[in-house]
């Protein structure tokens, strides 16, 4: 019986209800919208009251569906109550900025959903709607493609090329119905592209061309653009009964049990005894009695009725599974393997299921993904796996397996950099089958480059791992342009942001810290990455941490007693403790024992400390005087600033440093080829130099190559690179002298990212510009600013942290919040489950 797949329709619009109160009762509202401060604090840990009505930052999901954990981000929200059309809804999570609950199974129609407080209400229209059936899905690159019940075709993810099909090449979160296509009755999936088998055997194909693998017989050339926004007929293929899309060709099953393909021709990979590309059709040499085949990125292979297997194209790592590592134009058999139901290839090695629901794979194994739990390296012939006996489904993504179980499970096995397993544990690969969790009920998977969609019993679609492009399907990317509270603090007093990691300190000095843990940053004895704050449990008690990225992965941490502890790379000496060895766990840095500050500068590999006696010492690179102590060389051990015994707050960037000194003047050192030092010019210096014009400064931050200033007017000055308009909105790439951002004023402080700038209203909200490619700057946009922009629904806030491709926010409640890039979970935001594909309805678009 034909599997089908149901995907839920609903949609959702926000509507701000600031200060209303319902006709059943008389709520009082203050005259005041101010704050309250209670003096008597045994009631209330942090003695603020507030007297506002709830006011939404960001939900986490724009379409919803019954058991998914929704989390709705802002403020006001402690004493709130939430309801769904009058209904109170029980919270799982609940502060003054978060509030979560497991969504209802509801049938179609039209709710309220409501946060309700003494003081008003926000309210939030969700529409649930019928679903849809489908019958099959597919997976690529980033987009995936499903055939629905009416046997047309979905799609969904990125749009670059005109993947989805939808005449468009916009991506779409949700999916958008191909243009044109009907009685569809299987779906493959390329990198870029994508193709339908239809009822009467025929096969058209859409999105991207460059190699002639959407088989229309298009001219291939250099200068010609044959991509395709819509579905093209693949020329003189009628009667076709399978087809499987590689990233840039196509193979088709014709009825006869031979084999055809076409697209890119290169390492053989059609399989015709040639390398050059087609556009279209050409029969595989030498091949009969086919029954299933799988396109890969660098090789096909098909499974013949007598259960053997044979591959041809590029045999890197022995991806031919025929013992050697020689490439082949035309098939080869795959050894030791007299059994296969079926095979999957898609990147950089094979698995085949066998007639006894056991699993062999071959290729590389550099991220375990032949599942065979040792540490080879490759494998140019077939290993048995050995755990898993009861399998009826097997898929590939790139560096990736998964196998559908007879009991409805799924185990996943090889890289997890995007969660890709789905396990409970974000490991960064797994050369054992792991259990995906929270999925039952599954009948196929299919493996996308980095994610992975499931057919389930109950009819509907589930995804997992990367969403950078939308490929879940269900309204939302992994990056985050909204602010979204962080789940698991309450009790921070100060935070620090770096490239894939940020970090909190909370009253009493525990460090928490998430996001990537590739160099074992995180301190908990692994290289998994996390999506939930880790406490840092070894370095004790501590006032303030910083961690660097980009180029290196360390951190540093101010202890209670002064010192200063730092881990990570180490080949720069920017650990400090005399060495250039890399540690794992935390080291003292020598000599220093009355630290109260200390700053990582974002790209390079050094790092400076103040001192209680209003000196700054730093150490590690010297790359053009980083090290400001008028040497020449690195040091593993802290060097003193020269010139500089008046310092009271330091910043670094990448190879300079800057310190704010007690009569209001700025003074920087190191690297300057972008006028970082503030001099008019770009001679670096190797001691401190005097910002121009500056003598009233409060507060300052260093980004990457640029820096910016509080006055004590509360106006604020930049001056650097200006690449992404940090600085202004002029031409100029570089401003060697600080320039004032005629925008700004009541200003409490500024913070700086790699490339983009925030700063602290006295009215403690955020304002931010600059770069913005991953919605770092908070407005809901992913455009590039350089005025400064209110980060949206965000107040109360006492600090702000700017990252590389990130930025968080400190409430003064001690609860955070985050916004921008997510690749390694350095928002915060939980650990996402299996999330089932929606659609939005056409009369809410």
């Amino acid at each position: 019986m034909k599997q089908v797949v149901v995907l839920l329709l609903l949609s959702i619009s926000l509507i701000g209800c600031s200060g209303s109160a319902s006709d059943s009762e008389e709520v009082e509202v203050p005259d005041s919208d101010e704050e309250v401060v209670d003096d008597d604090l045994s009631g209330d840990d942090d003695g603020i009251i507030y007297t506002q009505a709830p006011l939404l930052a960001n939900i986490n999901r724009t379409l919803l569906f019954g058991g998914t954990e929704i989390t709705i981000s802002g403020s006001y929200f402690e004493d709130a109550t939430v309801s769904l059309n009058g209904t109170i809804i029980e919270t799982t999570e609940q502060t003054d900025n978060i509030a979560a609950f497991i969504a209802p199974d509801l049938e179609a129609g039209n709710y309220i959903l409501e946060l309700r407080n003494d003081y008003g209400s926000i309210e939030i229209d969700v529409q649930y709607s019928d679903y849809i059936l489908a019958s099959d899905v597919a997976t690529g690159e980033n987009h995936a493609c499903a055939v629905t019940k009416d046997s047309t075709v979905l799609c969904w993810g990125e749009n670059e090329y005109g993947q989805l099909g939808d005449g468009t090449l916009i991506n779409s979160t949700t999916p958008v119905a191909v243009t044109g296509l009907t009685n569809v009755t299987r779906v493959a999936v390329g990198d870029l592209h994508s193709c339908a088998l239809k009822s009467d055997k025929s096969v058209a194909c859409w999105g991207n061309n460059s190699y002639g693998n959407l088989g229309n017989g298009a001219d291939l050339g250099d200068d010609i653009n044959d991509d395709s926004t819509v579905p093209l007929t693949v020329t003189g293929l009628t009667d076709a009964i399978g087809i499987s899309a590689g990233d840039i060709h196509t193979c088709a099953i014709k009825e006869d049990a031979t084999v055809v393909c076409w697209g890119f021709g290169g390492y053989g990979r059609l399989g015709n005894g040639g390398s050059t590309s087609t556009s279209v059709p050409s029969a595989v040499v030498g091949l009969s009695d086919v029954v299933q085949v799988s396109a890969g990125r660098l090789s096909t292979c098909a499974v013949k009725s007598d259960g053997s297997a044979m591959c041809w194209g590029n045999n890197g790592y022995g991806l031919l599974g025929d013992g050697t590592s020689d490439n082949s134009l035309v098939p080869v058999t795959v050894l030791d393997l007299d059994n296969a139901v079926s095979v999957a290839t898609k990147g950089d090695h094979a698995c085949a299921l066998k007639d006894d629901n056991s699993i062999a794979c071959w290729g590389h194994n550099g991220y375990g993904q032949l599942g065979e739990g040792t540490d080879i390296t490759q494998s140019a012939t077939p290993i048995a796996m050995a755990n898993i006996d009861n399998a009826i489904n097997i898929s590939s993504g790139y560096r990736h397996s998964c196998a559908t179980l007879a009991d409805g499970t799924v185990k996943c096995w090889g890289a997890n950099t995007y969660g890709q397993l789905g396990s409970s544990d974000f490991v960064s690969f797994s050369a054992q089958p792991l259990d995906v969790v929270n999925l039952t009920g599954v009948s196929s998977v299919s493996n996308g480059k980095y994610f992975n969609c499931a057919l389930l019993e109950n009819e509907r679609i589930s995804c997992w791992g990367d969403n950078n492009s939308g490929q879940y399907g269900d309204g939302t990317i992994t990056d985050d342009s909204l602010p979204s509270a962080v789940s698991g603090v309450e009790a921070a007093v100060s935070i620090a942001a770096n490239e894939n990691n940020t970090c909190a300190v909370s009253i009493g000095g525990t460090a928490d810290c998430w996001g990537e843990n590739l160099n074992g940053q995180l301190l908990n004895g692994s290289t998994d990455s996390s999506n939930v704050p880790v406490t840092l449990s070894t370095i004790g008690s501590v006032s303030q941490i910083d961690m660097g990225g980009i180029y290196d992965i360390n951190g540093c941490a101010v202890t209670e007693n002064k010192t200063v502890m730092c881990w990570g790379d180490n080949d720069r000496g920017q650990l400090g403790n005399g060495t250039t060895e890399d540690v794992s766990e935390p080291v003292v840095v020598s000599g220093l024992t009355n630290a109260i500050d200390v700053s990582l500068g974002i790209g390079s590999s050094f790092a400076c400390a103040l001192k209680d006696d209003q000196t700054v010492a730093c150490w590690g690179r010297n790359y053009n005087g980083a090290l400001g102590g008028d040497v020449f060389n690195d040091s593993s051990v802290p060097i003193t600033v020269s010139e500089l015994d008046d310092a009271i707050a330091i910043t670094t960037g990448n190879f300079f440093g800057c310190a704010l000194k007690a009569d209001g003047t700025v003074a920087c050192w190191g690297n300057n080829s972008n006028g970082e030092l503030g001099n008019n010019s770009t001679t670096s210096s190797y001691t401190p130099v005097l910002v121009n014009n500056l003598d009233d400064i409060v507060n300052i931050s260093a980004g990457e190559n640029f820096v910016c200033a509080v006055h004590a007017d509360k106006t604020v000055s930049c001056w650097g690179r200006n690449s992404y308009g940090q600085i202004n909105d002029s031409a100029d790439a570089r401003v060697l002298t600080p320039v004032l951002i005629d925008s700004l004023s009541d200003i409490t402080s500024v913070h700086l990212g790699e490339q983009h700038a925030c700063v602290l209203h006295d009215d403690k909200t955020v304002s931010c510009w600059g770069r913005n490619n991953y919605g770092q700057l908070g407005n809901g946009t992913t455009v590039d600013t350089s005025t400064p922009s209110p980060v949206l629904n965000l107040s109360n806030i006492v600090d702000v942290s700017g990252g590389v491709r990130h930025t968080c926010a400190l409430y003064e409640k001690g609860t955070m919040a985050c916004w921008g890039r997510n690749n390694s979970g350095q928002l915060g935001l939980g650990n996402p489950s299996p999330t089932y594909v929606l659609q939005v309805p056409t009369s809410s678009l």
